[in-house]
């Protein structure tokens, strides 16, 4: 049985589809993140729900959705230590981290140009994240991180295929 904690939004609608895949184990995908508010106290919240969370599941192999991106801001720091939680109570945990995906949020900011590019995306396309996270949960890899390949591109890039055409 594999059961998807929260799946809501864009990569939750798109894993339900594991909760109808059989397993002997019992598999928790733990799926679910304040992204938007990265208030220390938001995600100091979210810390400890997943805290709550990992403490009374600890017997089951748990995949915690993590995130690959090293910006300093209290979203990663929280991420960064429940990872370090999980796999310091569970030995069954893994953690996934994976790079942005191209859907919502920035990609939305420069179609209505409400952002300016910066940097550089470590892209990735939905599909080839469904695809990584299904094998990585049918896999018995001894890893406890396992990251996705990303796509590394200019923002500036990006900010124009998104808008190229437009007048």
């Amino acid at each position: 049985m594999i059961k998807l904690i929260n799946g809501r939004g864009q990569l939750g609608c798109k894993l339900s589809f594991l909760q109808k895949l059989a397993t002997e184990a019992k598999i928790y995908i733990y799926h679910t993140w304040n992204i938007d508010d990265k208030s220390e106290k938001k995600q100091e919240e979210e810390y400890n729900k997943f805290v709550e969370f990992a403490d009374s599941h600890k017997d089951f192999k748990v995949f915690f959705i993590s995130t690959m991106s090293n910006k300093k801001n209290f979203y990663t720091y929280y991420k960064l230590k429940s990872e370090n939680y999980l796999l310091s109570k569970n030995p069954k945990g893994v953690v996934i981290r994976l790079p942005t995906i191209i859907g919502k949020g920035v990609f939305e900011d420069f179609k209505n140009r409400s952002a300016d590019p910066h940097g550089d995306f470590y892209l990735c396309t939905m599909n080839d994240v469904i695809d990584f996270i299904e094998s990585s949960i049918q896999a018995e890899t001894l890893n406890k991180i396992v990251e996705l390949t990303p796509e590394k591109i200019s923002a500036k890039v990006v900010y124009e295929l998104i808008n190229f055409g437009k007048t």
